[in-house]
């Protein structure tokens, strides 16, 4: 950007520019660079395409190496096209069962539906950023040949800066909340305060990467059997821990690579306030985040001499509760008590109610349980995600539902639901 000149600039405005524009203003050289100005400037409708120009199409390329750019950004889905929901859908294995040719005979006919799970991610980022630039500010970019890069610098960095610089936040306390809300799979690790201690550490580390491989419902929160290949897993590790390990002995205990491990690895500067934590790792499709609307827009304010600069940032931001996600911790969590919640709801036939689940203890302990009821088999179901399905003939009521935790299977708690 610092050495893209105010000419060559003008001259890309003015070719993509309306034949009226390219008319009125003449093609830019360093020597002209003042009457250009004027020629844009002083008439409002040349000055509204230039600026329009200026922010839409040329600074959003001009400006792009000098942006803050979110660490975690590699981990965004991409564009949402319709709608302002995403559903999640996740088809768990089939668990077999004997060959018998006795009850064949009265179960050939009937059917064996697939365990299916889904979840639902919703656009809950609306964020809105202005900045101002003075009809003054504009002039002066044309009194040399570096002047653009103060105006772009103003009207273009500051406001996609700061946008990146919140979803990077945002991203990072998606982390923090499916900690505090207990659904990363924790294991506890020695603490690490130099290179042979962290040996100890990486031993178990190594041998959870190697686990998370195999299929197993120990690593995700609803509990369904899921895998990640290495190449899929994500290492995310604060500044503090990858100062003290050697990068190498870390990719060791990955069985990669140090040029292969460094493009798994994710550095952030903490874990948002969630502590103990050494670092974590996530199935590379753990974050659910699209991009709804990136929308940019100006005005002018003939009053006071002035532009506003809007952007506009729409954004699903969320996690996947059926992707591997692991927390390294090196203070064990203890679970002491859970709750479910609404712990009563009147639910009508062929709705749904989702529970939610919120534990007492230390350390940000598992929220994970397990999910019965006394309704009708086969016509009332509650997922591993805890939303509850009332059959559409359910005729019992009200139905108990008992979550039971899957650390420690003393520990419960029942909702009653009734059914209209």
């Amino acid at each position: 950007m610092s050495d893209y000149k105010s000419s060559d600039l003008l001259n890309a405005i003015r070719t993509g520019a309306s034949a009226d524009y390219q008319d009125r203003v003449p093609e830019a050289t360093q020597e002209n660079l003042a009457l250009v100005g004027t020629s844009i400037l002083d008439y409002s409708q040349a000055r509204n395409e230039f600026t329009d120009a200026l922010f839409n199409k040329i600074g959003l390329s001009v400006i792009k190496n000098k942006l803050f750019e979110n660490p975690l950004r590699e981990f965004k889905k991409g564009q949402l096209e319709d709608g302002a929901d995403i559903e999640e859908i996740f088809v768990d294995i089939i668990k077999a069962s004997a060959y018998d040719p006795i009850t064949a005979e009265t179960e050939l006919f009937k059917r064996a539906l697939p365990n299916i799970s889904a979840c639902f991610h919703r656009v809950n980022r609306e964020d809105q950023y202005k900045t101002t630039v003075q009809l003054k500010t504009l002039r002066k970019a044309f009194t040399s040949e570096s002047g653009f890069n103060s105006l772009v610098d103003k009207i273009i960095t500051n406001l996609y800066t700061s946008a990146n610089f919140d979803e990077f936040i945002i991203m990072k306390n998606l982390i923090t909340q499916y900690a505090i809300e207990g659904k990363f799979a924790m294991i506890p690790v020695s603490p690490v305060t130099d290179n042979a201690t962290a040996k100890s550490a990486l031993s178990k580390i190594k041998e959870v990467s190697n686990d998370l491989t195999f299929l197993s419902s120990d690593f995700n929160h609803a509990g369904v059997s899921t895998f990640t290949m290495k190449e899929n897993q994500i290492v995310l590790i604060d500044t503090k821990f990858d100062a003290i390990i050697d990068v190498e002995v870390l990719a060791s205990a990955f069985n990669m690579e140090k040029a292969d491990f460094i493009g798994r690895r994710v550095l952030v500067d903490n874990f948002g306030g969630v502590e103990n934590v050494l670092c974590a790792i996530v199935d590379r499709d753990w974050f659910m985040c699209y991009d709804k609307e990136i929308d940019t827009d100006n005005i002018y304010n003939p009053q006071g001499k002035y532009y506003n600069y809007f952007l506009d940032v729409w954004q699903v931001m969320s996690t996947s509760l059926f992707s591997n996600a692991v927390l390294f911790v090196v203070v064990a969590p203890t679970l002491t008590a859970i709750e479910l919640f609404p712990v009563t709801a009147t639910v009508a036939k062929g709705k749904t109610v989702q529970f939610e689940i919120e534990t007492t203890g230390t350390g940000n302990p598992s929220s994970k349980v397990e999910y019965t009821h006394n309704g009708t088999v086969g016509k009332t179901f509650v997922s591993s995600t805890g939303l509850m399905s009332v059959g559409k003939t359910e005729a019992v009521t009200p139905i108990t539902v008992t979550a039971t935790s899957v650390v420690d299977e003393l520990l419960t708690d029942t909702a009653l639901i009734t059914v209209v």
